[in-house]
């Protein structure tokens, strides 16, 4: 392919590019109709066993733009995602490119369970990271056509349990995420509890 060829995507191999391709273009090819939602993201806590299960982070991404189809294709894009180590403070991360490919076994508005697919890709202090992730999920979801705010779609709770591979390591996960609506509310009620 004469793209591949192009010297200006030198940062990104080309094994990488057809991955990404591939989740993006050619696994959500039996969208027929189903519905868009707007979510402001979750923030997950997870666990891996690159270091014997001693490592945990914290996940966020945020302005989730996601669609399902009748026949429980689905696909979830957020233009960021933030990730920070908890054994080492110093690494603090984010990603521009973040893509999720997943098929509903339920096909039951509220709820997701089924295999996924999660690229994160161009770090903002390593242009050519490239992560991987690929599993069983589970979620809880709210949706509400009639929203009067400007999100329809909040993510109560998201499970993850899986396979992370990066250009320089490879791990099994679990991760679990709250929506940023509900940590919000909690944090509000917590301020409102310790004020009283």
């Amino acid at each position: 392919m004469w793209l591949l060829d192009r010297k200006y995507i030198s940062i990104i191999s080309k094994q990488k590019l057809i991955i990404f391709l591939l989740l993006l273009f050619l696994l959500p090819i039996n969208i027929y109709s189903g519905d868009f939602h707007i979510s402001p993201g979750v923030i997950s806590v997870g666990i891996s066993n690159e270091d014997g299960f001693e490592d945990g982070y914290l996940l966020g991404h945020f302005l989730d733009f996601a669609y399902q189809s009748e026949n429980g294709f689905g696909f979830d894009v957020s233009p960021l995602s933030i990730y920070w180590s908890m054994k080492d403070t110093s690494v603090l991360s984010s990603t521009f490119v973040n893509a999720t490919v997943y098929y509903d076994l339920l096909k039951d508005g509220n709820f997701v369970l089924g295999p996924f697919s999660t690229i994160h890709m161009l770090g903002n202090n390593k242009p050519e990271y490239f992560r991987l992730q690929s599993g069983l999920l589970f979620s809880i979801c709210l949706f509400d056509d009639d929203s009067v705010s400007y999100y329809d779609n909040i993510n109560i709770i998201n499970v993850e349990l899986g396979y992370i591979f990066t250009n320089i390591t490879s791990s099994f996960y679990a991760q679990i995420g709250i929506d940023v609506i509900v940590v919000a509310e909690i944090l509000y009620g917590l301020i409102q509890e310790y004020d009283n």
